[in-house]
């Protein structure tokens, strides 16, 4: 009895049905893979209603529905249920459209007569001139019964016989032209007038009503007198709030470098491009940009139980790769290593050269930084967006002025703010593979906003755009490195000399290779310039191979312990190497116009019986 009188009592709600058009969008935030959206919904009546939110977007997530009051109405009203429904309606084709489409068929019809009417007069005044023409070049005879003496008209003369043919040329000539063009109106008329009478007819049908799927939100509310009467002149608003699916945001940046002033310059435009294809305009709302990524699982994965067991032999597959000497396959022989035997992230070379993968920093020295920052204080920013720290270690952008975004499928450009920071220009060169110095930017994050990684990076130096880089996460008060393109004013070259071979002895079975080069440098800026360069310097993953380094003398070699950044040696050329990549690294302070060369030379040793294979670690 209880739940018939409940059942009853919900029906006996009124109902005020709201399109979803009608309900404005308060905010949004944006994520990398969706966004959630808020509307406001207003209510004047006060009792016990439903409220029907008719025509959700088919990308809503209905378990992300919820609905709350606005701060104004909190307490005035209570929330009794809210349920997300599909309801199926009918919709006629002809609904507000069959009048209109019966006043353009009649419109049709109207002009295809008055057409035909003109077509007939048209038709008619032809012939009145050519029975005019032919009456003034042939006067009648004289009729049977006539006297003989009746006045009979002469004929014309040859000048009006010739003003008479021009009359009938012109003015057939001109009604000949305005028939074709009422013909070829009129067929136009008849055709768009049978398309108008089938089209009708469609809409007339029964056949022409169709059922469409509405996603709905039914939202039962009880509005109090009290609230009635306390938001008189002020309508009581609650918040519905769901997530869409097709909508993501990712960040570019503007590095815009300014190196004419006595110090150089560091301006960073942030932006965040945000893409709708939800299926709904956001139109005048409140827009947010989130660094959370709801797509990730929120459980870690389960450690797995990692056996051993002895490698099984694999054969041996094609030709690939690099060889030097020994072997029955001589200096050319190639041999590939299968995937057992060389790691995943390496991958075959050909004589030594290696392809260029993008470097952030190409920080070639370990447990290294010759560049010390110093306490840097904030720095002016234009903030046109505040950042709030979320769980998780995310942020979020909320951009202070509102936005409209269209869901066009299109990128929305929206502006996070616009960051000064402290730059470090150095120069960074591999003449191994590439005899080309790039311009290497560091810097301090120095801003409370979290720099996410972009591959849409524009670099603009001294005002003029150079090039598109890219750019890692950098947390607050965190360094981070990019390069800004090739500097053409800083000139390398790399000489390779001939190798000398040494071939196994009558006591030794070992043969012997050895590899020279020549750095060639040459700054021909007015400014003095930091440049890092690194040779590759092979890495032994046997016993039996065997790497030495003659050029730089090992001795030279200063140690990471030896140099801090407030010594003399921090400012001043030195060398190093890399005990991760073995690579040689050079520091190198070039005054203008200065030239410089760099000697680098090694010999590798391996029994004669093998063939030596190189690979790029890529890791």
């Amino acid at each position: 009895m209880k739940e018939r009188d409940c059942v009853q009592q919900m029906e006996a709600r009124p109902k005020v049905t709201l399109p979803i058009a009608q309900c404005p969008v308060e905010s949004v935030t944006c994520y990398s893979d969706r966004a959630e959206v808020t509307r406001k919904l207003t209510l004047s009546d006060a009792g016990p209603i439903e409220v029907l939110v008719e025509g959700l977007t088919a990308r809503c997530d209905a378990d992300s529905i919820r609905v709350k009051p606005n701060e104004e109405s909190m307490g005035l009203l209570t929330i009794v249920e809210v349920a997300f429904m599909t309801n199926e309606k009918v919709i006629s084709s002809a609904e507000g459209g069959i009048e209109l489409k019966k006043a353009e068929h009649a419109a049709l019809v109207q002009k295809a007569e008055a057409l035909k009417a003109d077509l007939s007069r048209l038709k008619e005044s032809r012939a009145l001139i050519e029975g005019y023409t032919k009456c003034a070049l042939m006067p009648p005879a004289p009729g049977r019964g006539q006297n003989a003496d009746a006045f009979v008209a002469a004929p014309p003369t040859m000048e009006q016989v010739d003003a008479l043919l021009r009359f009938h040329s012109e003015r057939t000539a001109a009604a000949d032209a305005e028939r074709l063009r009422l013909e070829k109106e009129h067929g136009d008329v008849l055709a768009a007038t049978e398309i108008s009478q089938k089209a009708l007819a469609k809409l007339e049908a029964p056949s022409s009503k169709r059922t469409t799927i509405s996603r709905d939100v039914s939202v039962l509310v009880n509005v109090g007198e009290r609230a009635s009467k306390a938001s008189h002149g002020a309508p009581i608003q609650m918040l519905l709030t769901y997530v869409v699916s097709g909508a993501s945001w990712s960040p570019s940046y503007d590095i815009r470098v300014d190196t004419t002033g006595p110090a150089s310059e560091l301006q960073l435009g942030y932006y965040g491009q945000v893409v709708n294809s939800s299926g709904e305009d956001w139109c005048s709302c409140r827009l947010a940009l989130s660094t959370a990524q709801p797509s990730k699982a929120g459980m870690p994965p389960a450690p797995p139980r990692r056996m051993l067991r002895w490698q099984q032999e694999v054969p041996l597959l094609g030709n690939h790769g690099t060889s030097w000497g020994g072997g029955s396959r001589g200096m050319h022989g190639l041999r590939r290593a299968s995937k057992s035997m060389v790691p995943q992230q390496a991958c075959m070379s050909s004589s030594m050269m290696m392809e260029r993968q993008a470097s952030f920093s190409a920080a070639e020295l370990d447990d290294v930084d010759f560049d010390s920052y110093a306490e840097e204080e904030m720095l002016d920013a234009v903030e046109t967006a505040s950042v709030a720290a979320g769980g998780g270690g995310t942020a979020t952008f909320n951009i202070e002025r509102v936005v409209t975004i269209e869901s066009d499928s299109k990128p929305h450009k929206v502006t996070v703010a616009l960051l000064s920071f402290e730059p470090q220009l150095l120069y960074f060169g591999t003449p191994t593979l590439e005899q080309a110095c790039y311009l290497q930017l560091k810097a301090k994050n120095t801003s409370s906003f979290p720099l996410l990684a972009s591959r849409r990076v524009s670099v603009f130096l001294d005002g003029s755009f150079v090039c598109n880089t890219m750019l890692k996460d950098v947390a607050p008060s965190e360094e981070f490195t990019t390069f800004l393109g090739v500097d053409a004013a800083i000139k390398l070259e790399h000489q390779t000399h001939a190798r000398e071979r040494k071939a196994a002895s009558f006591m030794s079975k070992t043969q012997q290779t050895t590899h020279k080069f020549t750095t060639k440098l040459h700054n021909t800026k007015n400014t003095t310039v930091r440049l890092t360069v690194v040779e590759v310097l092979p890495k032994a993953t046997e016993d039996k191979i065997r790497v030495e380094l003659l050029q730089p003398p090992p001795k030279e070699l200063k140690d990471s312990k030896e140099i801090k950044d407030d010594s003399p040696a921090a400012a001043a050329d030195c060398v190093q190497q890399n005990k991760h990549t073995n690579n040689v690294v050079w520091q190198v302070q070039l005054a203008p116009g200065e030239k410089r060369q760099l000697h680098f030379e090694y010999t590798v040793s391996w029994p004669t019986d093998k063939t030596l294979a190189s690979y790029d670690f890529e890791g």
